[in-house]
């Protein structure tokens, strides 16, 4: 009988390494844009092979794209906005009316404000891409949905 391998260290560094690549695809993707950054282009400047970059369905990665949006709305752990978000917490938990709407405002604000730069990006090649219309439809619907 085999014995199931699992290394935690091992998990942490791949984690590391998928995030490090997420953020490398991000930044190409807001300086050179979606449709003109390759695969090779995020491995070269993220100091990696090509081959934990390659999605199967497409040369560029839309899931890339779309976990890089996750990292675009983050706090250190957790996806803003989200139930367990201490600044959506926040709102849920404060018993005024009027300070729900200021807090809920400038939690809206903090997180367009992190994410404008990649919602261009989206945005841009939502036309071109049908994945990535996808993803601003979601995106769209998702912040529509937090508002109310």
């Amino acid at each position: 009988m085999f014995r199931r391998y699992e290394s935690p260290r091992r998990k942490e560094q791949a984690e590391a390494t998928r995030r490090h690549i997420l953020h490398t695809a991000q930044r190409l993707f807001e300086v050179q844009g979606y449709l003109s950054t390759t695969m090779a282009a995020i491995a070269d400047e993220a100091g990696v092979s090509a081959r934990p970059c390659i999605s199967r369905s497409r040369p560029r990665a839309a899931c890339s794209v779309r976990s890089g949006t996750s990292s675009s709305w983050a706090t250190t752990t957790t996806r803003v906005p989200s139930p367990g978000a201490t600044g959506y917490r926040e709102v849920l938990d404060e018993p005024d009316a009027e300070r729900q709407i200021q807090l809920n405002a400038r939690n809206s604000t903090t997180v367009k404000a992190r994410a404008a730069a990649f919602m261009k990006v989206i945005r841009d090649a939502a036309g071109a891409d049908e994945d990535l219309g996808a993803l601003l439809h979601d995106i769209q619907t998702d912040f529509h949905a937090n508002q109310v």
